[in-house]
């Protein structure tokens, strides 16, 4: 890590003048010209979770848990320039997903808290919370309209539509027509959205608790009207327990981790990978193998601009991140970043690829040549979990 270390410091200052470029909160008008925070107090979000005020809205937040407690911290600009970890922080739930929603700043307390928060990025004070079914497991939220989020259920035979004015549940769609025989629910892992249409990821395994394995069928994705909920499609993928989608225009890209082995481990095999739906066909074939990924898919990000796909890869104690062509399906890893089992977050507007290091307890930067290790500062915050970039 020394000579990673030596070799981020050279280029701190310029990756700073990208990553921490920030816009006042309510301002959709802003663009990466913009000098600073704007002093306007003007708003157009009308109680939806972006509030006024001159503050700073583009903000990088970091989730951190010991598995014992959870805490939300930011990354800060110090007067010499350098990005460092805040001293202030929010308590959460130990185990808790942090997502931005169409600027709206979610907290999702997962499976034993079960509730979803959204927070005033900009002061840092939840607005609102509501609970949600017990151990349900929530594990996305994506927008369905201006004013109301859908939101992904892990545990639940059902995933909700929630008002983002109060948090307010008004509509429950169905899910446990997907559940496999002997499951307890079809495992929703991910959302995704393309134009008018919601896709949801099911996972479908069954859990032996008398020998701590889980059977995998197939995954299952399913098409929905984004502003209804009603089921339009399904269809079944080509590999095993699908982690995180990501889409574009024409297609959508599935990242699946396949069974575990005997040692818990994530085989570098043809099990499991990238998959690649057609939007069109609606069919879905292996992308890019576990074998050529070295292992098991964790997360996927698509950086459009740039046809490539940004992958976090597991298998066992080994873990990577590497960037895929999307255009040929050619793998470079990215051997400055150790691994990303503490947060995945690609930020189209900066280019940079957030990542957190749960061995080291870092937070990391990548824009596509260099690397970035965010300082800590004099305190020992906990191990990052999460990362995501409030704003639109």
């Amino acid at each position: 890590m020394k000579k990673q270390k030596f070799k981020i410091n050279m280029v701190r200052n310029l990756l700073l003048l990208v990553a921490l470029i920030t816009w006042a909160c309510g301002d959709n008008s802003s663009s990466a010209e913009s000098s600073g925070p704007s002093s306007s107090s003007e708003t157009d979000c009308d109680g939806t979770g972006c509030v006024t005020s001159a503050c700073i809205d583009r903000t990088v937040f970091v989730f951190s848990t010991d598995y014992k407690a959870g805490e939300l911290r930011w990354i800060e600009e110090t007067a010499g320039h350098a990005a460092v970890i805040s001293e202030d922080k929010l308590d959460f739930y130990q185990d808790s997903k942090i997502i931005n929603a169409g600027g709206n700043f979610f907290v999702l307390e997962r499976a034993g808290a079960d509730n979803l928060t959204l927070l005033d990025p900009c002061k840092k004070e939840v607005l609102w919370q509501t609970a949600l079914e017990d151990y349900s497991n929530p594990t996305d939220v994506v927008m369905a309209d201006e004013s109301s989020a859908w939101v992904a259920l892990e545990g639940a035979q059902n995933f909700v539509k929630v008002s983002v004015a109060d948090g307010k549940i008004l509509k429950t769609v169905k899910t446990d027509a997907f559940t496999s025989k002997g499951g307890t629910s079809p495992n929703l892992a991910d959302f995704a959205v393309c134009g008018d249409t919601l896709f949801a990821v099911f996972q479908r395994y069954v859990y032996d608790a008398a020998t701590y394995t889980s059977t995998y069928p197939k995954g299952l994705l399913a098409w929905y009207d984004l502003k209804t909920g009603e089921l339009l499609d399904t269809l079944s993928l080509a590999t095993k327990n699908p982690a995180m989608m990501a889409a574009t225009s024409e297609n959508l890209y599935v990242a699946t981790q396949g069974e575990y082995d005997e040692m818990w481990s994530l085989p570098a095999d043809e099990n499991r990978g990238i998959e690649k739906v057609d939007l069109v066909k609606k069919t879905s074939s292996l992308f890019v193998t576990g074998a050529k990924l070295g292992g098991g898919a964790t997360d996927i990000a698509v950086d459009k601009k740039n046809a490539l796909a940004y992958v976090a890869v597991s298998a066992g104690f080994s873990k990577a991140v590497v960037s895929v062509n999307l255009k040929d399906g050619s793998v470079k890893e990215l051997k400055d970043i150790s691994g990303a089992d503490g947060g995945f977050y690609f930020d189209a507007k900066s280019g940079l690829l957030y990542t957190g290091d749960r061995t080291f307890s870092d937070v990391l930067f990548y824009d596509g040549k260099d690397v970035l290790v965010v300082e800590k500062g004099d305190m020992a915050p906990l191990p990052p979990y999460g990362i995501t970039v409030s704003g639109k």
